[in-house]
């Protein structure tokens, strides 16, 4: 665990299994019990078949991406569960995710700077080669739903498969939460096999009243004011796992 922030990451109390470096408040303990990934087990949705993007409102086409061109959709769009075969990329304000499980599949799911968005009772799975893009100054509002196989989670990331006879190398990609605006994630963050890094270029704190993050690497940059809560009623959704008393740490 790393953290090169200006502002160190708040928390109730840090613990880690190996080692960590920078300023944590308060400081990160060490030689901490590790704990059993909580959601090893689970297993992504098949994919449906690709939505037809053009058909939503506010599609504003193909556009440059972190990988190359995703689908793109601007103001004032709405948009429906299902598998996104081309990435997605939010470029607009006013942007609602309608609830439900989102498949973006081998491109970022990304919020470009100045886009504002908003989601209740929603998932994204990001499978194979898919990460996570929320640029500076994008306004992101995801609530998990409160149910069912994948409740609790916002973002669930699945390792992409290493070629057969090769190991794969850790970690496969980088996602980046970079908020210079409103950052709110209800529920956990889920990167089993990618880095996680939060930065910010101002001094700027994520509201949420509760989240998890849960990641290969993670690491703190910038002047991000980082805290960590975990009070699920106050969120409106079951306990996070996973639960733990001896507050944020290091799972492996």
């Amino acid at each position: 665990m790393l953290s090169t922030s200006t502002t160190a990451p708040l928390a109730k109390s840090f613990c880690v299994v190996g080692i960590s470096q920078g300023d944590y408040i308060p400081y990160a303990k060490n030689a901490c019990t590790p704990i059993a990934d909580p959601y090893a087990s689970l297993t992504a949705p098949a994919d449906g078949p690709c939505i037809t993007a053009k058909d939503l409102r506010g599609y504003l086409g193909s556009t440059s991406s972190g990988g190359g061109k995703s689908d793109t959709f601007g103001a004032d769009a709405e948009l429906m569960p299902g598998t996104y075969c081309n990435g997605m990329k939010i470029s607009g304000v006013n942007v609602t995710f309608l609830p439900g499980i989102y498949i973006v599949k081998d491109k970022p799911l990304e919020f470009s700077k100045g886009s504002q968005a908003t989601g209740v009772g929603v998932t994204f799975i990001l499978k194979g080669k898919a990460t996570l893009e929320i640029k500076t100054n994008s306004q992101v509002n995801l609530r998990a739903t409160a149910s069912g196989i994948y409740g609790v989670l916002v973002f669930f990331q699945t390792p992409d498969l290493a070629k057969v006879g090769k190991a794969p190398k850790y970690p496969t990609a980088i996602s980046n939460i970079k908020s210079g605006g409103g950052l709110t994630i209800i529920g956990a963050a889920y990167f089993p096999s990618q880095k996680l890094v939060i930065t910010s270029d101002s001094p700027v704190q994520s509201k949420s009243p509760a989240t998890s993050l849960i990641a290969y690497q993670l690491e703190f940059g910038g002047k991000s004011n980082t805290q960590i809560r975990v009070d699920h009623e106050a969120g409106g959704i079951p306990p996070l796992l996973p639960r733990s008393d001896e507050g944020a740490r290091l799972v492996r």
